[in-house]
């Protein structure tokens, strides 16, 4: 029980942190659409706040292993609360000014900082409260499906709110969410000090946390299935955030003439979809006809047509249908993938791997948002999307062609698998 609470604890300041920083994303998006040029200042603040944050994603894979897990855990969520504190400052004393600006791109980049020093860490913390792989994957798998919520109470909830009473009001939607995300830090500290005490903090190097951040980037370099995992998310991501962020809202806005209500409601879908993918009858019905490998295969191919269909629609409706196909797409993939990785890392190694792998998944998200917001220049929106659905395609030929994922794909592996599959690096490393 007191494992199960610390979980959904857990789960709580995840979902609500995560809220946040995308009720805050949502009012800068709807700030620029109303007084700025939306294909320069929005691109250039999303890829700044994207290095950022892509950047502390590594560093607090290795952090994390430093110090007791709850205690990291609460200062994360307490810097993230206390940021939006200054942001509500700021937005009362600076907004008319010419500083209002920088305030926000600084703002913004504390809070994603805040939220992407969470993110590296639910491998260690199901890890910690759970015992066996069914438990584990059942509890990554109930972690990635609450991504709905993400979505529903972020963009989708902040889409409604603007539309009802101001472009303010996804900064009171983002200090609540910082409220619940504070109350479940609080909790997730005093239920689940007990279950990590016993985990030993991972032995520092000569050279400190710089050293281990280099270590862990040794091991996703040189594990051949990591290293495969790792380019294929770099294509998905590099196009998948521009176009959730940058590309459907220019789409539904200024193309389709629709709002952001429409907005929130197509990612609304996209979470629903994530939803259904989670459900035992959808994992049960691929599981009984396709092994994991083709299954992963099946699931790229669906994400990458549902690109290329979103391209070619105009219809809300429709739209709203292929983009709850992307969400079980996406979704489907990572599940598989992220399970089998959590299976196959020693756990002594996953905090610094896991955050090291999710950099280099997540590395070219801001180069994406600066090379969409250029060929938004010279291409419709639409016509950039079929474009990068035809670049994520190279995904599928690349992972036809990776003997090693295959092999990490085959059912019955072992726990533990790549420090028997690679023991030099683990023992030398």
């Amino acid at each position: 029980m007191r494992n199960s609470s610390a979980f959904v604890s857990y789960l709580l300041l995840d979902v609500a942190m995560e809220s946040a920083f995308r009720s805050v994303q949502l009012y800068v998006t709807w700030w620029f659409l109303q007084s700025h040029d939306m294909t320069v200042g929005l691109s250039v603040i999303l890829a700044i706040v994207s290095f950022f944050n892509i950047i502390f994603i590594p560093i607090s894979g290795t952090w994390s292993s430093k110090v007791l897990l709850p205690d990291y855990i609460v200062q994360a969520v307490y810097l993230g609360c206390f940021t939006l504190v200054a942001w509500l400052i700021a937005l009362r004393l600076l907004e008319d000014t010419k500083y209002w600006q920088y305030a926000l791109i600084i703002l913004m980049v504390l809070l994603g900082i805040a939220t992407a020093l969470l993110r590296p860490l639910s491998m260690k913390v199901i890890n910690g409260l759970f015992q066996g792989e069914m438990a584990i994957n059942k509890a990554y798998q109930t972690k990635y499906s609450l991504a709905i919520l993400n979505v529903l109470l972020g963009p989708t909830l902040s889409g409604f709110v603007i539309e009802a009473y101001g472009g303010k009001a996804p900064l009171v939607c983002a200090s609540l969410f910082c409220g619940l995300a504070w109350l479940g830090a609080t909790v997730f500290k005093n239920t689940s000090r007990s279950c990590f005490s016993k985990f030993s903090v991972y032995r520092a190097t000569r050279g400190g946390w710089t050293s281990e951040l280099i270590r862990g980037f040794q091991l996703s370099f040189y594990v051949k299935e990591e290293r495969a995992i790792a380019i294929i998310s770099t294509f998905l991501n590099c196009f998948f955030s521009p176009f959730m962020f940058l590309l459907l809202p220019a789409i539904m806005t200024q193309l389709h003439a629709y709002t952001l209500r429409e907005v929130g409601l197509i990612e609304l879908c996209f979470g629903v979809g994530i939803a259904i993918s989670c459900t035992d009858y959808v994992t049960s019905f691929v599981k009984k006809r396709l092994s994991l490998y083709h299954a992963c295969l099946f699931y790229i191919i669906m994400l990458t047509g549902s690109f290329l269909l979103f391209s070619m629609l105009s219809n809300v409706l429709l739209l709203c249908f292929t983009g709850a196909i992307m969400g079980v797409a996406l979704n489907s993939f990572n599940v598989v993938v992220n399970a089998r990785r959590l299976h196959c890392i020693p756990s002594s190694h996953q905090a610094i791997m896991e955050g090291c792998f999710v950099f280099l998944c997540t590395a070219a998200v801001p180069i994406g948002f600066i090379l969409t917001g250029t060929l938004m220049h010279i291409f419709s929106p639409q016509a950039i999307i079929g474009i990068y659905a035809f670049i994520c395609f190279t995904s599928v030929l690349f992972l036809c062609t990776s003997a090693s994922v295959r092999r990490m794909l085959q059912p019955n592996i072992r726990a533990d698998y790549y420090a028997k599959q690679y023991p030099e690096l683990f023992n030398c490393l």
